[in-house]
């Protein structure tokens, strides 16, 4: 994944958001401070009247390394500022890159704590990697994969802590950061406090009376204090930036659009349907059952989860998530929706040779969908609906990835960088290919 997602990077920004993202790390790695240079579309104005992002901190601080790797390497090998500059915006937005590796390694360890087989698991991981729209948005600095990311590890860690008391601490950890990139993932804490409530209530012979014990409300009362730590330091940030740590200074936020709209529009639309732009979410459908039937708590959690994120993107009024391919918003719980494939891919049946083929080919359509936005600059045709208009470009060679414009300057670098990221892909397939037979053998 390491590989692919490399060889699809684009190295540039696409949108406002990414803007503020880089803008805002760039400052605090050589300023300490969370004011912009100037300011822009969405940007807010601080207590002393200076712009800064409306945004929470916790995306550019995790920029900051990236953005003194960069300088680094643009101080070593450019000659110029531009260069320079060129150096620390690639190794910023290559930070993408590595949030959709680690987010596909998040889904696999999700579909394992879920009782999926290592193959099970290991299907789901690249039906998420590269059979859903999550592999398009490796390319910019948007903040939902990296919000999907700690909610998916936040979750996964949930479900051991029956077999491992101390993941309580890191789910807490994990979602503690989900509340610095976005402090909509609260959402989520309601469903996920009742699922420890129910899995401290599951012990057989349990009465009410022993609920109210040390031991039985440690981990509620553990997991919670993680949370509202989470909503000090977001509100600790508002302060900072604001004076006041209930106010974000957000331009133009309102949750008006009708759920009659928004909703067909998530599900089924031409433009914006989740399944469209992930079509192994169709997987997800037909998984589900089967983990109804058998981890019902768990199904009834992811299930919460991400009908609640649903709705409440639905009511916003920018429910489509603006000029990006597919419903963007959609990314926080898309990761949880596609680990149900690996349960449902790990039992022991007699359709299970069936389930494959049909698994397999779904996830060919959902690579073919990502294609056109990985081979052409995501905003300038926003959907498939411009598929005609994105072929055409393909066929003049006006390409995106970071080869397609390196190519004239730099021949053999560009061609050396292609030929070694492809050998490593290869390598990792036939690796991957070789464990399987062996697995079979034995």
């Amino acid at each position: 994944m390491l590989s692919l997602y490399s060889l699809t990077f684009s190295g540039h920004l696409y949108t406002a958001d990414g803007v503020l993202a880089y803008e805002t790390a760039r400052s605090l790695a050589w300023k300490g401070s969370l004011e912009m240079p100037h300011s822009g579309f969405l940007t807010a104005m601080n207590t002393e009247g200076k712009p800064v992002s409306p945004y929470a901190w916790g995306q550019p601080i995790l920029l900051v390394p990236f953005h003194w790797l960069g300088k680094g390497l643009g101080l070593l090998f450019a000659g110029t500022p531009d260069g320079v500059e060129k150096w620390a915006l690639t190794s910023v937005t290559f930070s993408s890159v590595l949030v959709g590796v680690f987010l596909v390694l998040a889904v696999r360890n999700l579909a394992l704590a879920l009782g999926a087989s290592r193959k099970g698991a290991l299907f789901a991981a690249i039906a998420a990697g590269c059979g859903s729209f999550l592999w398009v948005y490796s390319q910019d600095l948007f903040r939902n994969p990296l919000a999907a990311l700690f909610l998916t590890l936040s979750v996964a860690q949930l479900l051991r802590i029956r077999e491992q008391p101390r993941s309580l601490h890191l789910s807490g950890l994990f979602f503690l950061l989900l509340l610095q990139v976005r402090i909509d993932g609260i959402l989520a804490a309601p469903f996920m406090l009742l699922w420890i409530v129910g899995s401290s209530m599951s012990d057989v012979g349990c009465r009410m009376s022993d609920y109210f014990k040390w031991a039985k409300m440690r981990p509620i009362i553990v997991w919670a204090v993680w949370c509202f730590v989470g909503l000090g330091l977001w509100g600790l940030n508002n302060w900072i930036r604001f004076g006041n740590p209930f106010q974000h200074n957000m331009p133009g936020v309102a949750f008006s659009e009708s759920l009659l709209v928004s909703i067909p529009g998530f599900l089924w639309s031409s433009d914006k349907s989740m399944f469209l732009y992930s079509p192994v979410l169709l997987l997800s459908l037909a998984a589900f059952p089967f983990l109804w039937r058998r981890q019902r708590a768990e199904a009834l959690l992811i299930a919460a989860v991400s009908v609640s994120y649903l709705i409440w993107y639905g009511k916003f009024h920018h429910w489509f998530g603006g000029i990006c391919w597919g419903p963007r918003y959609t990314i926080l719980f898309t990761p949880l929706l596609v680990s149900v494939i690996g349960p449902w891919l790990s039992e022991e049946s007699e359709r299970i040779r069936r389930r494959w083929i049909v698994s397999w080919a779904v996830l060919g359509a959902g690579v073919l969908v990502q294609l056109p936005a990985l081979f052409v600059e995501q905003n300038a045709h926003p959907g498939l609906h411009h598929l005609g208009a994105i072929w055409e470009d393909i066929l003049l060679g006006h390409l995106d990835p970071w080869w397609a414009r390196t190519w004239e300057s730099y021949p053999l670098w560009t061609a050396a960088g292609v030929v070694l990221l492809s050998a490593m892909a290869g390598i990792a397939v036939r690796g991957l290919i070789r464990e399987e037979k062996e697995g079979q053998q034995s």
